[in-house]
Parts: C-alpha cells; sequence; structure tokens
C-alpha cells in the first residue's frame, strides 16, 4: 500500500506544476481533507505547501477563505509550511481550548 500511495503523491506533486489554482482546485482540496485519514497528512500538507505558495499570485481570497474556514485542518498545515514547523494539529486544537 505505502507504493501506491507514493505513487499518487509522486504524480499529485507533479500535476501541482501545471495546475492553475482556481474554484475546481479547491474542490480537490475537500475530497482530499475529507477522504484522507486524519493521521495521514502527507498530500495535506503537500496541498497547503501549493496553496501557501499560491495565495498572493491568482486573487483567489475568496475561495481560500472559504477553504480555510470549512477545513482548520488546512489553516493549520498552511501556518505550519509557513513557520517550517511541523506542530501537531492536536497541539493547535488544544491551546485553542
Amino acid at each position: 500500500m505505502t507504493g501506491l500511495k507514493d505513487l499518487a503523491y509522486e504524480k499529485f506533486e507533479d500535476g501541482l506544476k501545471l495546475v492553475f489554482t482556481d474554484d475546481k482546485f479547491f474542490e480537490v482540496v475537500d475530497f482530499i481533507y475529507t477522504t484522507t485519514p486524519q493521521n495521514d497528512t502527507r498530500l495535506k500538507k503537500l496541498v497547503a505547501a501549493h496553496l501557501v505558495g499560491q495565495k498572493q499570485i491568482y486573487g483567489m481570497h475568496k475561495s481560500l477563505e472559504k477553504a480555510l474556514r470549512a477545513r482548520p485542518e488546512l489553516a493549520s498545515h498552511m501556518i505550519c509550511h509557513e513557520w517550517k514547523t511541523d506542530v501537531p494539529l492536536e497541539a493547535v486544537e488544544a491551546s485553542s481550548q
């Protein structure tokens, strides 16, 4: 199973170089964050890193804000990517309580 996950990750990573981050992309973001297990963060963090790099380029603020409100885990992953640290989501959730 790991080999298949690695291949899917690599293909998705390669595809990100060619994709325009528009509303259709946010459908993919939602799919990844709703179907990938909570503890399987590799693909989620790749999406977050892509969005961090693209957030100022395409004027996607409304779509990004909607995605961040719907998926707090995405917001956490984007912040962690920007900080270049790997803070577990549980720590972020615990600090907000």
